[in-house]
């Protein structure tokens, strides 16, 4: 029959613990992207931006551009008219975005 400690001691040993990998870059603050212009993949690097956010942004960027000029996206506003953006994505990501 186990001992208390040794099935407290068996039960800590079993609890994953996190581990912070100390091998991925940091982001880098100053980094920029322009709604307007970006690529999915530069899109890709926004907080809170993934695949599916990128190539709706981008669609909706295209869409908008067959029938207007100039660009699309002039503050971070607009860019709650894509589908699945809404404001705390845009609020993540809008200390890295320029609209030039």
């Amino acid at each position: 029959m186990a001992t208390v400690g040794a099935m407290a001691l068996a039960i800590l040993l079993a609890i994953p613990t996190y581990m912070p990998k100390k091998d991925l870059p940091l982001p880098d603050p100053t980094f920029q992207v322009n709604p307007n212009t970006a690529a999915i993949g530069q899109l890709l690097q926004l907080p809170g931006m993934g695949p599916a956010r990128a190539k709706a942004l981008v669609e909706y960027r295209q869409m908008v551009q067959k029938v207007r000029s100039g660009p699309v996206f002039r503050d971070v506003n607009d860019l709650m008219q894509v589908p699945g953006l809404g404001p705390d994505t845009v609020k993540r990501m809008a200390g890295q975005l320029c609209f030039e």
